[in-house]
């Protein structure tokens, strides 16, 4: 089920701080911590695939068991660690293209880019339907949906 939205910009002087990756935590490879889910991408405008701040997907990643994901540094991974065991896909394309994937795979934005190369994308979250419900009376610690997204209230 569609839970939240948002758009997304990385790119702009408002939203980031010098070269943006110390500012930026998802320039980080990591997973979501929050089970499985599925997000959405619709590029707003052109994305290039060296400087348009694209986000990467370690290829097949979503199958791992991870032994321990309930703390932040526990769903952080090292470049080196994530390309010697994966192949990696930079997502990329023209206006009105995207991509879907499973936030439990490795990914990572990359804010990196020169200021004329920012990324504009709508961003909408899918969950099981029963999950989001689930996760408040269990009262765990995983955002569904993420904190940062608008809640769908209504089906169309």
């Amino acid at each position: 089920m569609l839970h939240g939205y948002k758009v997304n910009v990385l790119g702009k002087p408002t939203t980031q701080h010098g070269d943006g990756a110390s500012s930026y935590i998802s320039s980080l490879w990591h997973h979501d911590r929050a089970g499985r889910r599925l997000k959405f991408f619709v590029f707003l405008h052109d994305v290039d695939c060296d400087f348009g701040r694209p986000t990467q997907v370690a290829l097949s990643s979503h199958r791992l068991l991870y032994y321990n994901s309930a703390t932040f540094p526990s769903s952080r991974f090292t470049d080196d660690a994530v390309r010697s065991e994966y192949r990696v896909k930079t997502a990329c394309g023209k206006a009105g293209t995207g991509y879907l994937f499973d936030t439990h795979a490795l990914h990572r934005g990359t804010p990196q880019g020169p200021n004329d190369h920012s990324r504009t994308a709508v961003i909408a979250e899918y969950h099981e339907l029963s999950k989001c419900s689930q996760v408040r009376e269990l009262g765990l610690q995983i955002p569904c949906p993420s904190g940062d997204q608008f809640f769908v209230r209504e089906m169309l």
